[in-house]
């Protein structure tokens, strides 16, 4: 999305790096298991959208970023962003009895607001600061490595041959997106 709107230039290691890691994703997730049933369409749908305003997020905030600062460009993003999530949480939590929630519930709920959510999207933007777009957005390729490791680890899921070839993929994109080029000297 940054070479696209003119932001980066992509290089062809950067290029290479992105579709190895993208080719470790594939094994990990395993197209044969997919299911392309009409049932779960709009679910899909709503992936590739996801995946298209991210990329356009981190493509084009990185001057906005630079420019205002980490904090205060993320303290933009989660006041907009409460304008259309809190009237919707209201109607939610309306309908419940609040006080019979159980205080784990609460503690959960917290680090999801504070540790999964705010915290990522901090690190995000300052990493926007110092690196190019591409570099952020390349360790989303991470994330499921991460999900079916905590996997292995909570819901007792066995690693697997297709784990550990996924996970070179992965590391070896990731490396080649970030790598910077040095030009060699003869």
């Amino acid at each position: 999305m940054g070479a696209i709107a003119g932001f980066e230039r992509l290089t062809w290691l950067k290029i290479a790096g992105i579709i190895v890691a993208a080719i470790g994703v594939i094994i990990l997730l395993d197209p044969r298991k997919a299911s392309f049933s009409s049932q779960t369409t709009l679910g899909d749908l709503c992936i590739v959208i996801n995946c298209l305003a991210y990329g356009i997020y981190v493509a084009t905030s990185k001057s906005v970023i630079t420019r205002n600062g980490t904090f205060r460009s993320m303290m933009w993003v989660f006041i907009f962003g409460a304008l259309v999530c809190l009237p919707l949480g209201a109607v939610s939590l309306s309908r419940i009895d609040l006080a019979a929630v159980p205080t784990y519930v609460w503690w959960v709920t917290l680090y999801i607001a504070v540790g999964a959510t705010a915290s990522p999207y901090l690190l995000n933007a300052w990493a926007l600061q110092k690196v190019d777009p591409s570099t952020v957005a390349v360790y989303v390729y991470l994330q499921p490595l991460i999900g079916f490791s905590l996997a292995v680890i909570f819901l007792g899921e066995n690693l697997n041959v297709a784990f550990g070839i996924a996970a070179v993929f992965v590391f070896a994109g990731v490396f080649m997106v970030t790598r910077k080029y040095v030009p060699v000297e003869t």
